[in-house]
């Protein structure tokens, strides 16, 4: 399970006892899976992914390592009660049939002494190191705290950067050391914010990211530089966040890690593929997850394995990739006590039998987890306040002068050293212990056991330095006796280069080969693309649809002029669309670039390995779509029917889609972060748009911006399309110039084809010279571009792997507090007028000094804010409470007839192990659920449950969920004011507020925005928040909590406890599910809820003193008696059989169904039941509504809170307001000064309709808005009934028209000026004005359209999958592309009911209406008139009709010039528009707002509402009494 095999020493024989013979005492077996025959033959042989074992030095002696620690020498040895460390196990101990079998007696100390053993048969030589780190101090920048940043404050940052530098250089750990021989299992305690994770990553010498380090770190000689640099792979650091391909299954998520550290020497003679399978099947049997093989990963939005076994997944990998060092950063959270102490147990093992080297942080550890290492490390605001025996730390505060609480455990006890509000002096030593983390750090600098640490790390120097004498320095600690430095490096060395495949470098830090590694990140790959259905199947389904689509609307395309200019306009969307659609490309890359940094930490594979493979796995799923898409576009528009023709296209459109990926997935490269490539991808997408060369032809724009042609590959497939379907063709006119009368009798040498290029007397127009004289394109290019497209794909391929090996972005940053300008507390604003000192994470104080403990608030105002909070005066009782979702055609029960109730005044614990159900329960008692059918009773005093149940409970959820631009105050205030009756002033209610705030002791932060983790709010400062939401709103019948010490250190954790243990005695009804209580915690609770798996009761009743009542009775009913020492809650667990790995050998629901404690609490139920008053109490009308609050009221409320979070968010309006600028000035000065020729209507028109287009990029910006404020109302806000779901999207629509009114107007500045539609308009400022208000209407519009769609969809991505296909199917039928008299009849409905139809007709009506038209020379039109004729007389006829253009020399004779168009109106009736329609268009849009908003309350009710209520129908709650 770890490369750390014995390396430099194996112990003597007597050190250890034989596998048969295993020392109980250091491990304990390991349950494993039952397995079938197949099974077992297929487990059979498994090993460990552990490095090799150096058997050179089997024969070598080594000391046992004791608890009693002695210091009567110059070294440390760990205890005799501890596991022993052993490293080999004699030869002769053969195990009978195959060691390496996982059946049912699966033991991982024996399987590991088998292992090494093979491993010596076969010769195989392994690594193992220790660390020593000494003096290492770690900087980073900030103070603790920040001021809010709003949209207007973004305009006077300068003057405040300058005014408040207050970013200072801090330091995040000061002068810390370490030190842990091979083998060792070390202990980092502290609270929050103390340093711990930093102290890990300097321990593996991951602080690249950090300010600046000072550190002198080397692993057993070899320095941290070479060790990173050539070793990376060895030394490991597992974050506290499970970061995996959530769409790969377990087995393929393992499969992966242990495939590409699998070494080149394997014991056994197996193959990769079999070594990497019994890796595999050996860590999941380990860690209780070979039943999730076949599971998805998954994360917080795709479904998958629970979160403890995701936890365990994430441990799995880490011991797949074989370090000798690991830091485990706070590894046990979400798993419970039991599979929490079998993963420590697990590396205990493991550093007894292999040496692995392991340092761990974990909040809330039990004893019997403590009792498991050999050192322990404590630190206080960054300082080091002791490292020693784990053994001694206990004494060593103790006798400093503090008192463990009786039942307290070790690592509790530790912890609260190092807070002001938990330490306790002893009675007369308040004024001589120490008070700050500097007077914590001075005593241990002068202790004797600091001291000792400081010459165990110089004999730790100078063992492993190269030029000291290995004699003069050898000890009875040394493991490696009579081995020197320079050998012991040349063996790791040796052992490393042995471990990689062939003709790799030998100083290369991977394990396989870069074609290895290709190899497996396509298997990967393909797996990720495979697993993920849905995608896929909306990329085709776009795909298909859009061709169909396009296809239809330019069906059966003529080979005349009257389709040149739309067959055009079928190359140009088949090309946009196909390249575009990679534009999603940008939110894969950054969704997946956490889990590439961290497998580049460790080497696994060069990421350019992980990128190419990415591009290889994304041609054939690109080659299908393009090829469908091809086939049906190319022939139901009847494009050019040649062999040639097709495949020339396909070629060019399939490399512009490629490259297209590859752009994207360049840029989401190089930049830092997702909305700064999203804005760069937006504006590539305009870019693209419109120099692709058919909304503008490039000879058409100015100077300034013709380069960007050139660096857009679209635009040299799109010459290609165009060069490939024009060539050589001859297109029929369809109407010459003169016609009809009698003109239609007129020779054709007389006439012209009014197109650009056509030749006079000829009826047919030349495709190639149409091409030249339009586009300046030449058929010679047609190959040309396809080099210049694959030299493009080649470049951006190179950007890309360029950039993921050089570049690597990190958001590595300490929490700090947020404070609203001018509410800061006095401590910041002092900080701010001095330049920043360091100040406390959660009080906002000066951490410089300070007393042992904080000043107790007076105790007569607490509890006079206690006896404001609500008194419970009912009882809320279950029974029968069953529960059951279909998955996949399959029933599945997760709660099996639970009964309970909760009293006022009690404390109700609901505990089971990870995946009992406890939050399902919950939900479903909360009436939370929105899936599945629920059965059994529910009651409140034996009555059924009403509307105003949810209003009256309060719900605090395990995740936090908050609107993150509130602060705490503002959150409590709208929890209030909503919540609590309408009878209530709102005076009365903030004055509520004010009380909570106290009683929390949130007073240092209530003005702090509650923020996203990291950056904002701590995690314990979240919890509480939540928890005071809640309470504001007075709950008056129960308070239910999820899991609200998870996450926690142990004295939040106690904290968080004791406060619910003082609301519950003030008569509040509390009904909470805990995670790894300690003993004292446990103590707090009155009675319990035991679940087992399956959701099914093991036990409810009473806890008793010190769990007396909980004991007796598992123990009368044949569980072991609970040591006297030992946690009743984990005791609890044990006998139940929960943890990974865990069995029990009866089954306890049976022994609780049958009991008589399950016969007393029925009776209680049935007395509960009875004893219902005959009539409800008479309660005011007003408090049986759903609501609290009118809806008007919430209406405004909930409106006032979103204007501070758009307000707060400066990047969402900054971000708006770019775009809009950029947009405005890009679109005005690519069709910059547009005259009056027939060219330039044709580029008015596409300036109107690229203005238009811009709606996409603003609605994906406006949606993710949208769907953040929604999940918080669908999460937190709709279950508790805070308010209306008609109120949050009434306040959604509003809040975005003020925005979109200024950033709307300051776009059409910058688009409608430099363009100058205002040139040539008869009455300007009227014409002006009404295409800026109908430009506003369309703002309207876009807005209100985009939020339908975010209503609908379940996230913000495939909101934009779906806007965008939607978007595409509306402004496709505008009359644009295709005109409404070419569109064939099937689609005329569309063109009807499209909105665009009507905006762009009112905008270019409006502004091209009686503009003369004036043609360039390159686009008039000559003919001859017959002979002795002019001009004029020859024209006279024709020119008389309404559609007639204008001649410009009507006194000739020859060469007759002749403008197609006299007005703009004229150009405009080709699509069927009129300067009539105007102010219709414009009632019509309006009318388009109006139906969209409707759209939205409909779709958010058919999708977020109806949903939950409809699946009520189906619940059958029955209702008894």
């Amino acid at each position: 399970m770890s490369s750390s095999a014995g390396h430099f020493a194996a112990p003597s024989e007597s050190s250890y006892a034989s596998a048969n013979s295993l020392d109980d005492h250091s491990s304990r077996p390991l349950d494993v899976f039952p397995k079938t025959t197949k099974d077992q033959q297929s487990d059979a042989s498994s090993i460990s992914s552990a490095a090799t074992y150096a058997a050179r030095n089997q024969h070598q002696p080594h000391p046992q390592m004791t608890h009693e620690t002695h210091y009567d020498s110059t070294t440390y040895a760990p205890p005799v009660d501890a596991p022993t460390s052993s490293s080999s196990v004699s030869s002769v101990d053969h195990l009978s049939g195959d060691p390496f079998a996982l059946g049912e007696d699966f033991d991982l100390k024996r399987y590991l002494r088998g292992y090494k053993d093979a491993l010596q048969r076969d010769g195989i030589h392994s690594r193992t190191t220790g660390v020593c780190m000494r003096d290492t101090s770690i900087y980073g920048l900030g103070s603790g705290y920040e001021f809010l940043t709003t949209f207007i404050d973004i305009f006077a940052a300068p003057y405040r950067r300058f005014k408040e530098r207050q970013v200072v250089k801090k330091a995040i750990l000061s002068h810390t050391n370490a030190l842990a021989n091979a083998g060792e299992l070390v202990m980092v305690l502290g609270q929050p914010g103390a340093g711990c994770s930093t102290y890990l990553r300097s321990v593996a010498g991951e602080t690249d990211h950090y300010k600046d380090t000072e550190t002198t770190l080397h692993y057993d000689g070899i320095n941290a530089a070479e060790m990173r640099k050539h070793y990376p792979g060895d030394v490991l650091y597992s974050g506290e966040n499970d970061v995996h391909f959530p769409s790969l299954t377990t087995r393929e998520t393992i499969n992966f890690a242990a495939r590409v550290r699998t070494p080149r020497n394997r014991p056994c003679n197996l193959s990769r593929n079999e070594y990497m399978s019994r890796v595999r099947d050996l860590i999941a049997t380990s860690f209780g997850l070979t039943h999730t093989y076949k599971t998805k990963v998954g994360n917080d939005f795709i479904r998958g394995v629970s979160g403890g076994e995701r936890k365990r997944v994430t441990i799995s990998e880490a011991f797949a990739l074989r370090p000798t060092i690991a830091c485990w950063d706070n590894s046990t959270r979400g798993l419970d006590s039991s599979t929490a102490f079998e993963f420590v147990n697990n590396l205990r093992i493991c550093a007894d039998e292999l040496q692995l080297t392991s340092f761990v942080t974990a909040y809330q550890a039990s004893q019997k987890i403590y009792d498991l290492f050999d050192r322990v490390c404590v630190l206080y605001a960054g300082r080091q306040i002791y490292y020693g025996p784990a053994s001694k730390a206990k004494d060593y505060f103790l006798n400093m002068g503090f008192v463990c609480h009786p039942r307290e455990t070790t690592p509790d006890f530790l912890t609260a050293i190092s807070d002001p509000n938990a330490r306790q002096p002893k009675e007369g030593w308040e004024d001589r212990v120490p008070r700050t983390p500097e007077d914590f750090e001075r005593r241990w600098h002068e202790h004797p056991l600091h001291a000792q640490l400081l010459r165990e790390m110089d004999e730790y120097d100078r063992r492993w330095d190269e030029n000291s004498s290995p004699d003069s320095t050898r000890s009875s600690k040394d493991l490696n006796d009579g081995t020197s430095a320079v050998t012991k490096h040349e063996q790791y060395r040796d052992s490393a280069r042995s471990e990689k495949a062939k003709t790799m470098s030998k100083t290369s830090p991977y394990t396989v080969t870069f074609w290895m590694q290709l190899r497996y990140c396509l298997i990967r790959s393909w797996q990720r693309f495979i697993n993920d259905p849905a995608y896929i199947g909306a990329m085709a389904f776009a795909f298909m649809f859009q061709s169909l689509i396009i296809g239809s609307i330019f069906y059966n395309l003529q080979d005349t002029t009257s389709d040149m200019f739309t067959r055009g306009g079928t190359l140009f969307f088949a090309i946009l669309f196909t390249a575009l659609q990679s534009l999603s490309e940008i939110a894969n890359m950054f969704a997946q670039r956490p889990i590439i940094a961290k497998h580049r930490a460790s080497a696994l594979y060069h990421p350019a390995a992980d990128v190419i493979s990415s591009l290889i796995v994304d041609i054939p799923f690109r080659f299908i779509n393009v090829t469908v898409f091809s086939i049906i576009l190319y022939f139901l528009t009847d494009l050019r029917r040649t062999a040639g023709g097709f495949w020339t296209f396909y070629v060019f459109l399939f490399l512009s889609a490629l490259t297209m990926t590859t752009f994207f997935r360049g840029l989401a490269s190089i930049m830092p972060n997702v909305a700064s490539a999203s804005a760069l991808g937006g504006m590539g997408v305009l870019a693209i748009a419109i120099y692709t060369g058919y909304a503008i032809p490039n000879i058409n724009v100015g100077w300034w911006f013709r380069w960007i042609s050139y660096v857009d590959p679209v635009q040299f497939g799109f010459a290609s399309l165009m060069i490939n379907e024009f060539k050589a063709q001859k297109y029929q006119c369809t109407s010459m110039v003169p016609s009809g009368g009698d003109y239609d009798n007129v020779s054709s040498e007389y006439k012209v084809c009014p197109i650009t290029s056509a030749q006079p007397g000829q009826t047919t127009v030349d495709g190639s010279s149409y091409l030249y004289a339009s586009f300046n394109y030449k058929t010679r290019q047609l190959w040309r571009n396809l080099a210049i497209i694959i030299g493009y794909y080649a470049f951006l391929i190179g950007v890309n792997i360029v950039a993921s090996e050089v570049l690597n972005f990190s958001d590595l940053k300490g929490e700090y507090l947020i404070f609203r300008r001018g509410h800061a507390p006095s401590a910041v604003k002092e900080a701010v007028q001095e330049g920043g000192k360091p100040l406390d994470l959660e009080t906002g104080q000066n951490t410089q000094g300070g007393n042992v403990e904080k000043s107790p608030p007076n105790s007569e105002e607490t509890d006079k804010e206690y006896e404001t909070i609500e008194k419970s005066k009912d009882i809320f009782s279950w029974r029968d409470l069953s529960y059951d979702i279909t998955i996949k055609g399959e029933k599945r029960r997760l709660l099996s007839g639970v009964n309970g109730f909760v009293r006022p005044g009690k404390l109700t614990a609901l505990m089971g192990e990870s995946g009992a159900g406890k939050t399902t329960l919950l939900n479903v008692l909360a009436q939370r659920v929105d899936i599945g059918i629920v059965t059994g009773n529910m009651l409140v005093n034996g009555h059924p449950l009403d509307s105003t149940f949810q209003r009256r409970t309060g719900y605090v959820q395990q995740q936090d969920v908050h609107v993150s631009e509130s602060t705490v105050r503002e959150a409590l205030q709208f929890s209030a004011a909503l919540r609590q009756p309408s009878t209530v002033p709102l005076s009365e209610k903030y004055e509520y507020v004010e009380s909570v705030i106290k009683l929390l002791e949130m007073e240092a932060y209530a003005e702090a925005i509650i923020g996203t983790p990291g950056s904002g709010l701590n995690v314990e400062q979240r919890k509480r928040a939540t928890i005071g939401v809640e309470l504001a709103a007075k709950p008056a019948l129960l308070l239910f909590l999820d899991e609200p010490t998870s996450g926690l250190d142990s004295q939040s954790a106690w904290s968080i406890v004791q406060f619910l243990r003082k609301l519950t005695d003030a008569g509040q009804a509390i009904l909470c599910t805990i995670h790894q209580p300690s003993a004292v915690l446990f103590d707090q609770f009155d009675r319990l809820l035991l679940l087992q798996k399956g959701g099914k009761t093991v036990y409810f009743g009473n806890i008793g003193d010190n769990s007396r009542t909980l004991l007796n009775y598992f123990s009368s009913h044949g569980a072991t008696p609970c040591p006297p020492d030992a946690n009743p809650a984990e005791y609890i667990l044990d006998v139940i059989g929960a943890g990974a790995t865990a069995k029990t050998d009866r089954d306890w629901h049976e022994v609780w169904q049958n009991s008589d404690e399950r016969k007393e609490t029925t009776q209680e139920l049935d007395e509960i039941e009875r004893s219902k008053p005959e009539t409800k109490e008479k309660v005011n009308k007003s408090d049986t509504h759903t609501y609290a609050m009118p809806i008007w009221t919430q209406i405004r409320f909930v409106l006032l809170r979103n204007f501070q979070s758009y307000w707060r968010e400066p990047s969402l309006l900054m971000s708006k307001m770019m775009l809009n600028i950029f947009a405005g000035l890009f679109i005005g000065f690519t069709f910059y000064n547009q005259g009056t020729g027939s060219q330039n209507m044709q580029n008015k028109l596409f300036a109107v309709f690229m203005a238009t287009v811009l709606a996409v990029p603003l609605i994906n910006g406006l949606q993710p808005k949208f769907i953040d404020l929604r999940n918080v109302f669908e999460v937190r806000e709709k279950p508790s009934n805070i308010y209306s779901w008609v109120a949050f999207v009434i306040s959604a629509i509003i809040v975005e028209i003020p925005f979109n009114l200024i950033f709307g107007t300051i776009f059409f500045l910058c688009w409608f000026y430099p363009v100058k539609f205002y040139k040539n308009l008869e009455h300007t400022s009227d014409r002006t004005g009404y295409a800026w208000l109908m430009y506003m209407i369309f703002q309207m519009y876009y807005s209100t359209f985009g939020q339908a769609v975010a209503s609908a969809c379940p996230n913000a991505q495939t909101a934009s999958v779906v806007n965008s296909l939607a978007f595409t199917f509306i402004i496709t039928f505008n009359g644009v592309m295709q005109p409404i008299s070419n569109l064939i009849k099937f689609w005329h409905w569309m063109h009807s009911l499209t909105p665009f139809t009507y905006i762009i007709e009112g905008l270019l009506g409006d502004l091209l209406h009686n503009v003369p038209v004036n043609c360039k020379p390159n686009e008039i039109s000559h003919l001859n008139p017959p002979n002795g004729e002019t001009c004029q007389s020859y024209l006279k006829n024709f020119l008389q009709s309404e559609l007639a253009g204008n001649l410009l020399n009507p006194d000739a004779t020859t060469d007759c010039q002749y403008c197609r168009y006299r007005t703009g109106d004229q150009f405009l009736m080709q699509f069927g528009m009129k300067f009539d329609h105007r102010w219709r268009n414009f009632g019509i849009v309006i009318g388009y707002v109006f139906f969209n908003v409707f759209a939205v309350l409909l779709l958010f009710y058919i999708f977020r509402v109806m949903k939950i209520r409809s699946t009520r129908l189906y619940r059958k709650i029955t209702r008894t009494g």
